[in-house]
């Protein structure tokens, strides 16, 4: 399962209910009980500022659900990400003692949104998607199907 950014906080949830083999996070945000009874409005208003304000991920709902988490994660950050900071994405890492995998990536000078000034979503997006699907299907026997999300 993919999640990116809020995405990540409904897989890692969804990770409790389902039975999930892997998890890709990419730039992954993490709510705290009281972000989620919030607006989507109001928490985009102050998203700068309330990423920064959380000091214990394992206490929020998605940091819960990855403690517990026993499959394979694989956590994309941005470099350049102002939105969610290094704390949260290597957190997830940190409090997943009890995953069979984990490993962490950092796509240099991408920001949250994968953009930079020098380079479109598309250079970052393709490393991105090259990324993680090979890290899914790494040992895997379905080569054409790996060769074709590379592709």
């Amino acid at each position: 399962m993919v999640g990116s950014s809020v995405g990540a906080i409904l897989a890692a949830m969804a990770s409790e209910q389902r039975p999930v083999r892997s998890l890709v996070f990419r730039a992954p945000a993490a709510y705290t009980p009281e972000m989620m009874q919030l607006s989507m409005a109001g928490t985009m208003t102050n998203e700068g500022r309330q990423f920064h304000e959380i000091k214990k991920l394992e206490d929020t709902p998605a940091g819960q659900a990855i403690k517990m988490f026993r499959g394979n994660l694989f956590v994309v950050a941005s470099e350049k990400d102002v939105i969610i900071p290094p704390a949260i994405t290597s957190g997830y890492l940190d409090i997943a003692k009890n995953s069979n995998k984990r490993e962490l990536l950092t796509i240099e000078r991408a920001t949250h949104t994968l953009t930079t000034p020098v380079a479109p979503l598309r250079t970052h997006g393709i490393n991105f998607s090259r990324s993680s699907s090979g890290w899914l299907f790494r040992g895997k026997r379905s080569r054409f199907i790996r060769e074709a999300l590379l592709s």
